[in-house]
């Protein structure tokens, strides 16, 4: 479930912080996949959460920081690597248009 409010938190930390806080990091493991995946939309910057033994997030039933399979954090980690080329790519497109 998303939740609005957080999405909001993000976009405007980003938004006001912007020069004092360069990364805003969103868990995966407390958020959930999909959550973690739109907030890099949203404002967001940086996925964390990943950890060895995490008893918290099995005690508070966490939506898929227990048992996840190493193919499926494979294929995250892809998915991240291309969504934040193409951030940069635009970002730099900006920047040249900036500069003329």
């Amino acid at each position: 479930m998303v939740c609005y409010g957080d999405l909001r938190l993000y976009d405007v930390a980003r938004l006001m912080l912007r020069d004092l806080i360069p990364n805003i990091q969103v868990s995966w493991v407390k958020m959930g996949f999909r959550f973690a995946q739109i907030s890099l939309t949203a404002g967001a910057n940086d996925l964390g959460g990943t950890l060895g033994g995490d008893e918290l997030s099995e005690a508070s039933r966490a939506p898929d920081g227990v048992g996840t399979s190493n193919s499926y954090l494979i294929l995250l980690k892809i998915l991240i690597e291309i969504l934040l080329k193409k951030i940069l790519n635009i970002a730099n497109f900006i920047l040249l248009i900036k500069s003329e």
